[in-house]
C-alpha cells in the first residue's frame, strides 16, 4: 500500500485490498475454533504492521541502516516477550469446586487424566490438572478415599508411589500422594491431594511429564496452594430458627459438611432445649448409625427409656442396636445385642399388635413376630 509503485505490475492484484480480505477471513475462522487464539493472530498483525510502518525500501543506504536498527529493536522486543513466556508459560485462572479453590490453565478443555480423575487437559495432550469436589451422599473416610486413589495409581503402567504425606488443612484431614508411571514410553509424574470433610471429598491433581521441570512449579500450585473454604451447603442452615429443631437442621448440615464432631454439640443443645421432643433423638440415632459412632448403644438405650412410647424412636433405636451387633468385637457381645433387639421388638409388638412401623422394622431386622391375636 505504501510503495505500490515498487511492486511488479503482475503481482499487484495479489497485494493490497486482497490482504485485508485474507486477514478478516483468518480472524473469522479463528472465532469458530475452540483451540485457536485470535489474540495471537491480532498480535502478529499489529506487530508486523508496526514494524512495516518504520521500514523503508533498501534502495537508499540511509534507509538500509534505519531498517537494521528497527529490526534490532524488534528482535530485542521479541526476545523480551519470549523470556516473559518462559517465566510464566501459561495464563492461569481460578478453579473453584464448592469449597475447594485453586488455579488451572486458561483455555484447557475438560477431560479425564490417565489416572481416571476428572481434569482439564492441555491442548497438546501432554498434561492434566484437576480440581473437583464430590458429594458422596454418605459419610466419607480419608483412609477409604486414600486406598481408592492408591489403587487407581497402581493400575497405571510401571507405576510407583514415591511418597504419601499428610496434607491436613484448616482442620480438614487430607493426604498428598506423589507417584510416577509410564505413558507412551514416557516417564510421567502425578501429584494428587485428597481432603475429606463430612460427606464431601475434595481433590486436586497434577499429571505431567517427569522431566518437565519448567512447568512443574507452576502446576504444583494447583495442589500445594489449594485453599479449602466454606461449602455452599453450609449456608442452607443459616436461616434455621433459633430453636431445638433449628439446632437439628444445623446439626444435619454440619454432619454432612464437616463431620459428627461438629454436629454433636448442636444435637446436645437441641435435647436440652426440648427434652420431650423426639426429633433431636431421632436425628442423633441417625447420625450415630450413619457414622458408626461408639455412642450408638448408649443413645439407643436412652431413647428406649425416654421415648419408648414412640414407635418411630423404638424402630430407630433397634436399628442402631442391630448395627452395633453386626460390628461387635466378639460373637457373645453380638448375641447379647441381638437378643435385646428381638426381645424389645416382641414386647412392643405385644403392646401394639399389628403396628405397621413395628412390622416393617421386624422385616428389616429379620426378627420373626407372631401374628396379632396369637
Amino acid at each position: 500500500w505504501r510503495y505500490g509503485d515498487l511492486v511488479p505490475r503482475r503481482l499487484r492484484p495479489f497485494v493490497g485490498g486482497i490482504m485485508a480480505v485474507y486477514l478478516a477471513n483468518a480472524l473469522w475462522n479463528g472465532l469458530q475454533g475452540e483451540r485457536v487464539d485470535n489474540l495471537a493472530h491480532l498480535g502478529g498483525a499489529l506487530g508486523g504492521g508496526a514494524l512495516a510502518l518504520g521500514l523503508r525500501p533498501h534502495a537508499v543506504e540511509a534507509w538500509r541502516r534505519r531498517n537494521l536498527v528497527l529490526l534490532g529493536v524488534g528482535a530485542l522486543a521479541s526476545a523480551a516477550c519470549v523470556a516473559g513466556l518462559l517465566l510464566r508459560p501459561l495464563p492461569l485462572t481460578s478453579a473453584a469446586e464448592d469449597g475447594l479453590t485453586s488455579v488451572r490453565p486458561e483455555g484447557w478443555t475438560p477431560g479425564y487424566a490417565p489416572v481416571g480423575e476428572l481434569a482439564w487437559a492441555s491442548p497438546l495432550g501432554d498434561a492434566w490438572v484437576g480440581v473437583k469436589t464430590t458429594d458422596k451422599e454418605a459419610p466419607a473416610h480419608l483412609d477409604v478415599e486414600q486406598a481408592q486413589r492408591l489403587r487407581a495409581l497402581e493400575a497405571l503402567p510401571a507405576a510407583k508411589v514415591v511418597s504419601t504425606t499428610d496434607a491436613t488443612r484448616g482442620g480438614v484431614p487430607g493426604v498428598r500422594i506423589e507417584a510416577t508411571y509410564t505413558r507412551n514410553d514416557t516417564p510421567r509424574r502425578v501429584v494428587l491431594a485428597t481432603w475429606v470433610r463430612g460427606e464431601f471429598v475434595h481433590e486436586a491433581l497434577v499429571d505431567l511429564p517427569a522431566d518437565d521441570t519448567r512447568r512443574a512449579p507452576l502446576y504444583a500450585r494447583v495442589v500445594d496452594d489449594a485453599v479449602l473454604g466454606g461449602l455452599a451447603e453450609a449456608g442452607t442452615a443459616d436461616d434455621a430458627p433459633d430453636t431445638a429443631r433449628g439446632d437439628v437442621a444445623r446439626a444435619k448440615v454440619a454432619a454432612r459438611t464437616v463431620g459428627p464432631a461438629a454436629a454433636l454439640p448442636l444435637l446436645a443443645r437441641a435435647r436440652e432445649r426440648a427434652p420431650t421432643d423426639d426429633v433431636p433423638v431421632l436425628a442423633g440415632l441417625a447420625l450415630a448409625r450413619s457414622w458408626e459412632l461408639p455412642e450408638r448403644v448408649a443413645w439407643a438405650d436412652d431413647a428406649l427409656e425416654r421415648f419408648g412410647g414412640s414407635r418411630a424412636v423404638v424402630a430407630a433405636a433397634l436399628h442402631a442396636l442391630s448395627d452395633a451387633a453386626a460390628d461387635a468385637p466378639t460373637p457373645q457381645e453380638a448375641a447379647v445385642l441381638n437378643d435385646r433387639v428381638a426381645n424389645t421388638l416382641l414386647a412392643q409388638w405385644n403392646e401394639h399388635p399389628g403396628d405397621r412401623t413395628l412390622a416393617r422394622t421386624a422385616r428389616e431386622l429379620d426378627v420373626p413376630l407372631p401374628e396379632p391375636g396369637r
